[in-house]
């Protein structure tokens, strides 16, 4: 470096300094020009007068402008034009080489799968095919999806340690989709273990990624039974899982209980549904809805909770059952059948307008759905 530089001319000359300066010089290692400016002591004894022009420098051609440091001597450079290559005679017998048909072609020729035309890399079929999919309005979420299917039907061949693998198709007559019942029933547990450990926002993405999945899925007969409660359980923790996302950034207390309240209808497993009714209790008691409280309170004993929960609970119970009161109204009748509107976070009750999604049964408003 350059202070190394410094430090070695600082010492005396020497025989072996002499046999150095006769030695090649190796090549310097590259310096930030910066900072090579500041360790040779930058401009600092440079006295430029701005008045008078910079002479030309020593050797510079007569008529050279001053002050350009010969950049302008390059202007009058005369390059004559190179000859056009002659075209090389095409050898007797010889042919244009032309590409030859994919491996994955059979593939997509041989079946109407989204998914299979997404293993052989055709995405705009495999486009084309999932707008022909009930349910399905907008590629993009899939689209992550679709580049996990195509990576799926290829390996990497080494060439070269400094080199990426050259890509290659396997070789089979029908692609291996790694969409599967196992690997997506896989993906709903880890997705109910994270609603257990309180991740909401990684349980959304898991059950999200079921949903969305099971487009391109293709399961046999005997497996359609188990993949219709997939998508069932799936679609139930979406919505739950929003109710209480939306819950959480709510600013308004009542309209945080009555999404509390929402959160106790969706078909969650038994102890998902005894921690929302233990929170749709406690969010009723603190704002003096002590019917609600009640309601709640008699809703969670009846999936036999703790023994420590089952007292506070019965404790609550009581306290309501003497001042059966709710000091706020909230859009909330457990008595009147409803389903959730996945959109606008609303009971949705019998007898009113709706539509659902044709691919997984969710339900929303006609004025909040999309077109």
């Amino acid at each position: 470096g350059v202070v190394a530089a410094l430090s070695s001319a600082s010492q005396p000359a020497g025989p072996a300094a002499a046999a150095a300066a006769s030695a090649p010089t190796p090549a310097a290692a590259p310096v930030e020009i910066t900072s090579a400016v500041q360790a040779w002591g930058g401009d600092d004894d440079i006295n430029v007068d701005a008045e008078a022009a910079p002479p030309a420098p020593a050797g510079a051609p007569e008529g050279s402008p001053a002050g350009k440091g010969g950049w302008a001597d390059d202007e009058d450079v005369d390059v004559p034009d190179l000859p056009e290559p002659k075209a090389a005679a095409a050898r007797p017998g010889a042919s244009a080489i032309t590409r030859g048909p994919s491996a994955a072609g059979p593939w997509v020729a041989a079946s109407r799968h989204p998914a299979v035309h997404a293993l052989a890399g055709s995405f705009e079929s495999a486009c084309k095919l999932l707008q022909q999919h009930p349910g399905v309005a907008n590629m993009e979420p899939l689209k992550p999806l679709l580049l996990q299917l195509h990576e799926a039907s290829q390996f990497y061949l080494p060439v070269n340690a400094a080199l990426p693998g050259v890509p290659a198709l396997v070789q089979a007559d029908t692609p291996l989709n790694p969409f599967t019942l196992a690997a997506l029933q896989a993906r709903q547990a880890a997705g109910l273990r994270c609603m257990t450990e309180g991740k909401f926002s990684e349980t959304l993405a898991h059950f999200q990624f079921v949903l969305r999945a099971l487009v391109l899925a293709d399961f046999s007969k005997a497996e359609r039974r188990e993949a219709t409660d997939l998508r069932n359980l799936a679609r139930a923790y979406v919505t739950a899982v929003r109710l209480e996302l939306t819950r959480r950034d709510c600013k308004d207390p009542v309209r945080a209980l009555e999404l509390a309240a929402l959160f106790t209808h969706t078909d969650m497993q038994p102890m998902h549904m005894l921690l929302s009714l233990r929170q749709a209790m406690n969010a009723a008691y603190k704002l003096n809805n002590f019917g609600y409280a009640q309601m709640f309170g008699q809703r969670l004993l009846e999936l036999n909770p703790p023994e420590d929960m089952a007292a506070k609970t019965r404790k609550i119970v009581q306290f309501c059952q003497a001042n059966p009161r709710n000091e706020h109204e909230i859009p909330y009748d457990p008595r009147n059948p409803f389903v959730i509107c996945t959109i606008s976070m609303r009971p949705i009750y019998a007898g009113a307008e709706r539509v659902m999604c044709a691919h997984c049964g969710s339900s929303a408003v006609p004025q909040a759905a999309p077109t």
